[in-house]
């Protein structure tokens, strides 16, 4: 009976409420940030950029989000202490796949599927963002490079040998643009893998046939 007596007391009416405003609060501090990464395409080869784009509230600390990184053929993630609204440059060492401490031998990185993942928001990982990067700046540089074999301009009569590569490279950009989408934007990485060593293969041909 006291407990009962103590639950229609007014002032714990008053505690309830306040409890409830509290819980609400941080309901809506947790709805008021959106974790987003931008991984854009760029021509060097031996640097992956990424920087945040997500929405962020007061109450995360800059000091406590942790950006794991898995690169292709690894199985575990490197992890790295990022702050709000980073935007940095990663290489083979900084990355664990080629450690070296001289900057003469960071190696270029390979084609291929990277998972970020942003999370450790303020010591909890019940909030993070993932996503899957199909990196493809060596086949795009080897694309370009045999595009510009073709030697089109404005004034050359396309021959149907010229006309045919022109055909088979832009189906091979096809299907390298479909692998991107694949991975990044249908949430079907295997697939999107698949596609992307297909294209490889296929300018891999291209190249040994016209000797680009």
């Amino acid at each position: 009976m006291k407990n009962q007596g103590v639950r229609n007391h007014p002032f714990f009416h008053f505690k309830s409420f306040l409890g409830y405003l509290v819980n609400f609060y941080y309901f809506f501090n947790e709805m008021t940030h959106q974790l987003s990464l931008e991984v854009p395409y760029i021509t060097n080869p031996k640097v992956l950029r990424i920087f945040d784009t997500s929405v962020w509230d007061s109450e995360v600390l800059s000091s406590e989000i942790k950006l794991d990184i898995i690169s292709p053929g690894f199985i575990y993630p490197i992890s790295l202490t990022v702050t709000r609204g980073f935007d940095r440059l990663y290489n083979s060492s900084s990355l664990g796949i080629y450690p070296s401490s001289d900057i003469d031998d960071l190696k270029k990185l390979p084609d291929g599927i990277y998972i970020i993942r942003l999370n450790n928001i303020n010591g909890e990982d019940c909030e993070w963002v993932e996503y899957n990067h199909l990196r493809q700046t060596a086949i795009i540089e080897c694309w370009n490079k045999a595009l510009c074999s073709l030697n089109i301009n404005d004034c050359t009569f396309l021959t149907k040998d010229i006309e045919k590569k022109r055909k088979d490279l832009y189906q091979i950009k096809m299907y390298i643009d479909a692998a991107k989408a694949k991975v990044e934007f249908c949430n079907s990485p295997n697939e999107g893998l698949e596609l992307h060593n297909y294209a490889k293969k296929l300018l891999e041909n291209y190249n040994r046939d016209c000797n680009c």
